[in-house]
């Protein structure tokens, strides 16, 4: 907090929503920064929700998202501004993220999204040389770090609250790049991210991924994968690419079943279900994204910036399949 307080751009406020926590980080914050304004919610609601509050109760016409595990660096707030009002199209600006225990090494410049919404995080822990300091814009933004301008939030239509946690920054990218808008990574707007352990992917900041998903991020990312695909995409490409999406669905269903967890694949299964109960609601959703889409098609999102020339399907598919010779081989051990 101190480095975001001591940020150097004239003009900011800082809000943090508080989502029902009971840690105590409320009361510290209001006794030691009392130039915080804090909106205290009584149950947590999710991200989306939060964010949501957070930019009815700011009063600047830029609204800047940061995670509680980011830590900033004095200028990153002023040369993302810069970047944002570099053109009239900029509809978002990326911060660069590094990795907050191994500061040479890349936690994030935007993500690439490809038409089966798989999202692959540009550069995520290779050592940064500037390989990415050239990029003019990404497929989707990651909302750990981000800038966009208030009046354009809204006029998307803001954060969805479906979503209780993950893919809610996708799908307000999504609908930010079908309203005709870029999103422009700013690689002088540096900050630091920790990263959460809520998605059972550990250890955080390192190659060595071990995928071991807790039954609710289980659950969250396969309803959450589905219902921003179906929501978002065009009709043609859901009945082109359904068979796809129905085997990567199923892999992470096998995946928890390799691996011995039943109460992950149940999880699966169950988010599965939601998207069939929901299907009114999604097709409602679908109706008043075909207004925003400005005449822009699905491939608007797909802009492909996976290291090594790899499409993000092939990618995740080598990823998925490591994984599981990994998971079969420690559960035989």
């Amino acid at each position: 907090m101190d480095q975001l307080i001591h940020t150097s751009y004239p003009a900011f406020e800082v809000i943090v929503v508080d989502n029902g926590s009971q840690d105590g980080s409320v009361e510290f914050l209001r006794e030691h920064f009392k130039q915080v304004r804090i909106v205290k919610l009584s149950e947590n609601k999710g991200f989306a929700h939060g964010v949501n509050i957070g930019a009815k109760e700011a009063n600047g016409d830029v609204l800047a998202f940061l995670n509680n595990d980011v830590e900033v660096t004095p200028h990153w707030l002023s040369e993302a501004v810069i970047g944002l009002y570099s053109e009239d199209n900029i509809g978002a600006v990326q911060c660069k993220m590094k990795v907050y225990g191994s500061k040479d090494k890349i936690d994030c410049v935007g993500l690439s999204i490809d038409r089966y919404n798989v999202a692959v995080v540009i550069g995520q822990f290779e050592t940064d040389t500037g390989q990415y300091d050239d990029l003019s814009e990404v497929g989707a933004f990651s909302g750990g770090a981000i800038l966009i301008r208030k009046d354009t939030f809204y006029k998307i239509g803001g954060c969805d609250e479906t979503y209780f946690m993950y893919f809610e920054d996708v799908d307000l990218s999504w609908r930010l790049r079908l309203s005709g808008y870029q999103i422009k990574p700013v690689h002088t707007s540096l900050v630091y991210h920790v990263g959460a352990g809520s998605s059972g992917i550990i250890p955080s900041g390192t190659s060595e991924r071990i995928w071991n998903p807790s039954p609710f991020f289980a659950f969250e990312m396969t309803k959450n994968y589905l219902y921003c695909w179906l929501k978002n995409s065009k009709s043609k490409t859901i009945v082109c690419y359904s068979p796809v999406i129905a085997c990567i669905v199923l892999s992470m269903c096998l995946l928890a079943i390799i691996r011995g967890r039943p109460r992950t694949f149940v999880a699966h299964i169950k988010g599965i279900i939601w998207i069939l109960l929901h299907s009114k609601i999604i097709y409602k959703k679908r109706t008043a994204i075909e207004k925003l889409r400005n005449g822009q098609s699905d491939d608007i999102l797909f802009v492909r910036q996976t290291a090594k020339g790899s499409t993000n399907l092939s990618f995740g598919i080598r990823k998925m399949l490591s994984m599981m010779r990994k998971a079969t081989r420690r559960s035989r051990g």
